[in-house]
């Protein structure tokens, strides 16, 4: 039955190693490209770009009424959830894909999580769920904080995965 795992872990271009100790037991490794790393992911536009927002890392996404936003002196942008106030976060800003200032209220906010810190993300658009194969970004941008790596997208573009982590500290100056 081991020839059929071997054949299987090869056909995706994978590595099997079996090392055997008598009277010790049997070390199994299996070793499979990054390349097969998938990842469950909301894909979301904005401006021209898209990213790719872990699901796990997802609390909700909607499109906040006028009075739900404010500016805190000291704290920046804020949107009210649940009564509390969440900081918003706009990728165009932090990735310079554009210098709009874009209305909170005229957008969409996806509020993320990571260890226990919340912040809501500016977006134009949700463009669907789906499972992602995470591409490494190669060397000149694996330093970029905030992206995890990146996708090949139905329609041959480039989605950024996004380091939720990542982004709050990029945030945070």
């Amino acid at each position: 039955g081991m020839d059929v795992v071997k054949s299987g872990i090869e056909k995706f271009r994978g590595h099997l190693s079996i090392e055997s100790s008598k009277g010790k037991g049997t070390k199994f490794t299996v070793s499979l490209p990054l390349t097969l790393a998938i990842i469950d992911g909301m894909l979301v536009g904005v401006d021209d770009e898209k990213y790719v927002i872990p699901t796990i890392a997802i609390q909700k996404a909607f499109k906040p009424q006028e009075d739900e936003c404010f500016t805190v002196e000291g704290k920046g942008e804020m949107v009210k959830d649940r009564g509390s106030l969440i900081p918003v976060i706009r990728l165009n800003d932090i990735y310079n894909s554009s210098k709009d200032k874009k209305v909170i209220w005229e957008n969409l906010v996806v509020v993320v999580e990571s260890k226990e810190e919340k912040r809501a993300l500016l977006i134009d658009e949700l463009l669907g769920k789906d499972e992602f194969v995470i591409k490494s970004l190669g060397s000149n941008l694996e330093d970029v904080k905030g992206l995890a790596g990146g996708a090949i997208l139905s329609d041959g573009q480039v989605g950024l995965i996004l380091d939720i982590h990542g982004v709050f500290e990029v945030a945070n100056g």
